[in-house]
């Protein structure tokens, strides 16, 4: 608030898909044409969003996802070898390569969201994003970002969120 920035806020924790799904429903009804996400424990560097708009600009992508390939060892081995699980079977999904699926920096054009109607309400929506936009032929790319391990506690519970993931690869597949 502190830097004039509309602040979103829910009563209650109801989960990051909530907070996304609350942030999504407020740009599409002020008619944004673009709607940056980036996760907020300080992962992700504010200095990379030119490059996110300079790649969005090209005219071939409606999602430009950041995938945390720069200096990859610095993630936390199960973050990383869960990553690599979870982008295989989202790329695997949504019928196109996706280098980074969990990556939380992500710069969407308003088409996406208004096509895709969101039903998870955690982690998972970020990769339910990317299995829909996938299947209905939304241009994903990526662009290469570094990471900012700095210590941070992450709020992400690996069994849960795998939990989660199974159950939308489930439910993925039955409407494949």
């Amino acid at each position: 608030k502190g830097y004039g920035v509309v602040v979103l806020r829910h009563d209650r924790n109801m989960g990051k898909g909530m907070a996304l799904r609350t942030g999504f429903s407020y740009a599409l009804e002020r008619g944004y044409e673009l709607v940056m996400t980036m996760d907020g424990d300080g992962q992700h560097d504010p200095e990379d969003i030119p490059r996110f708009m300079e790649r969005m600009g090209r005219g071939d992508a409606d999602i430009v996802l950041g995938a945390r390939v720069l200096d990859r060892r610095r993630m936390p081995i199960h973050r990383r070898l869960n990553n690599r699980l979870v982008s295989a079977v989202g790329s695997w999904l949504s019928g196109q390569k996706v280098v980074d699926f969990q990556c939380g920096y992500r710069l969407i054009r308003s088409e996406v969201l208004k096509a895709i109607k969101l039903e998870t309400r955690r982690y998972e929506t970020e990769s339910e994003l990317l299995i829909k936009a996938g299947r209905m032929g939304f241009r994903i790319v990526s662009i290469p970002i570094r990471a900012i391990y700095n210590g941070a506690k992450s709020n992400v519970r690996p069994f849960t969120e795998m939990r989660l993931f199974t159950l939308l690869l489930l439910k993925s597949l039955r409407e494949r």
